[in-house]
């Protein structure tokens, strides 16, 4: 079986309630937020379609890093910024004059969002830099959760009826370590395993991401609640292909900084 059939279903739009309040997807782990890392993650295979299921202040953060714009020099040394709504206002910061431009996103079922090219940094004095700005890459598909305290479950549906693929591979964002080989595996155990539920076994437990095929759709549009498609895989045990994985910490979920600390010290031994 080939990527190009497979449907990469990003699923962002998690109220980090282990996190302590804050919005861990955008912890930071080897220097890009864990939004960033699984987004890039996605965009590293040529899947048949990637979609990234989020909510709206998720997407404006991005769609702030795409729009920003070094700002004039007025009698002072702030720098504008904002996030716009869907007027696309925005307001301004700083210890000068400067005015903030916002980022204009919409709300719709399903926008794509087009790869930007160049990298600026902002300086306090407005001058562009040469260091790395974020841009989302071309080809993904945005949907926003409305809802995302009603579950796991309203994204994923979300995620599906954006989908055509035969295939659909649901990823979590809060897997720093997870590597591209690792999902190039998973489709070519699907290859030899048609209409059979893939994922891998970690610690002797089931672990994500999950990749099902498309004769288990209805079944994963019914589910409700905050459990995701485990309930199908665990209905279907006849159905399930689980395989070992050699490097257990690859499929850890990363609830909090402590949890990434921990990660990052296993990788530095």
């Amino acid at each position: 079986m080939k990527e190009s059939k497979v449907s990469a279903i990003l699923l962002a739009a998690g109220l980090s309630l282990r996190a302590g309040g804050r919005d861990k997807l955008l912890f930071e782990f080897g220097g890009k937020t864990l939004l960033q890392r699984a987004i890039e993650l996605m965009d590293s295979i040529p899947f048949y379609e990637k979609i990234l299921v989020t909510t709206k202040n998720r997407l404006e953060y991005i769609e702030n890093l795409r729009s920003r714009r070094p700002a004039p020099k007025r009698g002072g040394t702030g720098v504008g910024t904002g996030i716009g709504a869907e007027t696309g206002a925005g307001t301004g910061t700083g210890a000068g004059t400067g005015t903030g431009t916002g980022a204009g996103v919409r709300t719709g079922a399903c926008t794509e969002v087009r790869k930007e090219t160049g990298t600026e940094a902002w300086t306090e004095a407005g001058t562009a830099a040469t260091v790395g700005v974020y841009h989302l890459p071309a080809g993904i598909k945005t949907v926003i959760n409305p809802s995302p305290e009603t579950g796991q479950s309203g994204s994923l549906r979300l995620g599906l009826e954006a989908a055509s693929g035969d295939w659909y591979l649901f990823l979590a964002a809060d897997q720093p370590m997870l590597r591209p080989d690792s999902l190039r595996l998973m489709i070519s155990i699907a290859g030899e395993n048609a209409d059979k539920i893939v994922f891998p076994s970690v610690n002797g437990k089931p672990g994500s991401p999950c990749l099902f095929p498309a004769r288990f759709r209805e079944d994963l549009l019914n589910i409700r609640g905050d459990v995701g498609g485990r309930e199908v895989r665990d209905k279907y045990p006849s159905h399930c292909v689980a395989f070992r994985t050699e490097n257990p910490d690859e499929y850890i979920d990363a609830d909090s900084e402590d949890d990434l600390e921990m990660l990052y010290m296993g990788v530095a031994r």
